[in-house]
């Protein structure tokens, strides 16, 4: 099992190495969801959502020929157009929470669970330059 983590590209090792630890972190969180305080589990799985398609993405991109400038492209394409989801999708939950007080997502952890794959991401980015 470890030789065909190793053989995946940095994109898929994240998307797996965050959805198992974003499914510990919901499982830690049933509770609020219980009493009441749900809008802190969903927006976390928003967040995370938003970072995982972004992953999966970039990850089936990447499984072709990298060097290709059109596949460079489209990589950076993907990233920008990340950046912006969550931008919009920040607004439109604040914007609901707020002035409308509908709590179904909360912004702060929408954005926690956006930050978690990127973390992944930057301690593969650091550990793959160091070897």
């Amino acid at each position: 099992m470890k030789e065909k983590f190793k053989l995946l590209n940095i994109y898929q090792k994240t998307f797996i190495v965050s959805a198992f630890i974003s499914l510990i972190i919901f499982i830690l969180m049933i509770p609020l969801i219980v009493f009441g305080y749900g809008e802190y589990s969903f927006g976390l799985i928003l967040g995370e959502f938003i970072n995982y398609m972004s992953y999966m993405i970039l990850g089936f991109i990447e499984k072709r020929n990298s060097t290709d400038k059109k596949i460079t492209t489209w990589m950076v394409v993907t990233i920008i157009l990340r950046i912006v989801i969550l931008a919009i999708v920040a607004t439109l939950v604040g914007f609901m929470y707020y002035r409308h007080d509908i709590k179904v997502f909360n912004i702060f952890t929408l954005v926690g669970g956006y930050m978690i794959p990127l973390i992944i991401f930057i301690i593969f980015s650091i550990k793959e330059r160091n070897n």
